[in-house]
């Protein structure tokens, strides 16, 4: 079942952050690629929060983190494979 956030945007994926991939950086590039400004960060010591009610669903920001901690999760909360993983 695709996610139908309060925007009405529909996505058949949901994004999260690997908590232990993320690295908590200052300037989170992923964020800074977000158009949709969907990152929230409630505390330096917390990695972020993607709110895919603001997610444009273009997935910039599964490629911009040098760490590999944003996941794309398909409708059943399996991870997808990025294309460089194989």
């Amino acid at each position: 079942m695709a996610s139908i956030p309060a925007s009405g945007r529909i996505h058949p994926f949901r994004l999260v952050v690997d908590e232990t991939a993320c690295r908590l950086c200052r300037r989170c590039l992923a964020s800074g690629m977000c158009r949709g400004k969907a990152f929230v960060r409630f505390g330096s010591e917390e990695p972020p929060y993607i709110d895919m009610a603001r997610c444009h669903g273009c997935l910039a920001c599964v490629s911009e983190c040098p760490f590999g901690a944003i996941l794309r999760l398909d409708s059943g909360g399996s991870p997808v494979r990025r294309p460089e993983e194989g």
